[in-house]
């Protein structure tokens, strides 16, 4: 058997249809970084030990980050036994640059480092000529971010900060 290529918004319909079985070939770091909901974790480090025989009726689309890892192990994918096989042409990348959903670890832990720091990485100020100038941090408040966020802050004067937001949502203005 050869494996096809699926673009992202065909397989979108085959998953909401229960016409397929998304299996994610990439590392268990990668999948808990960020996958694609619903999709089954068979790393290929250890594909050879999965057992699918319960899925053989099914079409199967294999996906990692970028297509090259499915593309390249083709074969091996295919060896399964699965009734049809199809890997994402261009893998979970292509997906998310389609406006397709995924889960990712921050949604997880709700809003992940963002729940904790986010009300300090975020300071809206009202600088020269009126323009705003907003920064935000994906994170870590304390080192690298934090020390850029700090250099903005010592350059603005305390009449230009315009809010600032406080963890229970409230803003001082």
């Amino acid at each position: 058997m050869q494996i096809k290529s699926i673009d992202p918004v065909s397989l979108k319909k085959r998953l909401d249809e229960g016409k397929a079985l998304l299996i994610d070939v990439r590392e268990t770091h990668e999948h808990a970084r960020e996958h694609i909901e619903g999709a089954r974790l068979a790393p290929l480090s250890r594909f050879h030990a999965e057992d699918f025989s319960e899925h053989h009726d099914k079409t199967a689309v294999f996906y990692c980050h970028s297509g090259g890892r499915t593309g390249s192990n083709a074969r091996l994918l295919a060896s399964k036994g699965f009734r049809d096989a199809y890997h994402l042409s261009g893998g979970i990348m292509a997906w998310k640059a389609a406006g397709l959903p995924t889960q990712s670890k921050r949604d997880a832990a709700g809003e992940g480092g963002r729940k904790r720091f986010g009300w300090l990485c975020r300071v809206t100020a009202k600088a020269r000529h009126d323009s705003f100038l907003d920064t935000g941090c994906a994170g870590g408040a304390f080192g690298q971010r934090g020390g850029a966020l700090a250099r903005i802050l010592l350059q603005l004067s305390a009449s230009a900060v315009s809010s600032f937001l406080l963890p229970n949502g409230h803003s001082i203005s």
